[in-house]
């Protein structure tokens, strides 16, 4: 008995430093307004977030207004708010996007602060995503 239970332990332990090993292998690269514009070398597998100050107590959002190519880089689950504070009028927080890098490939993306409705766009965010 002591035998078998040494056995799963020795191929658990395995499986477990495989995964460590493994998770260093992607990179994760994070972004925010000051690259608006800018071309974002990443290599498949890596994780791209982005992050973008807003006043969502006022009424603004950020929207993904031109998707990326899933063949490309894909959104993993729905963009994400924290708030810099307890939420309270006038007080900002930030949207968090995440993606993940899945083949080679360009592709642009866009995301609009807007307040109300998208035909007031208060500000645009764009970058090219180039997966090598």
């Amino acid at each position: 008995m002591k035998t078998r239970h040494r056995k799963h332990f020795i191929i658990l332990l395995a499986a477990f430093a495989a995964l460590l090993v493994l998770s260093g292998c992607f990179g994760y690269v994070r972004i925010d307004e000051r690259d608006d514009g800018s071309i974002v070398p990443l290599h498949p597998g890596d994780i791209l977030e982005v992050r973008l100050w807003a006043n969502r107590t006022a009424g603004y959002q950020w929207t993904m207004t031109h998707h990326p190519s899933e063949s490309v880089l894909q959104q993993l689950g729905d963009s994400e708010y924290k708030p810099d504070k307890q939420m309270q009028d006038g007080s900002g927080g930030t949207y968090i996007y995440r993606f993940r890098a899945v083949a080679s490939g360009t592709t642009p993306f866009e995301l609009t602060y807007w307040k109300g409705c998208i035909c007031y766009a208060h500000d645009t965010f764009s970058v090219v995503v180039f997966v090598r």
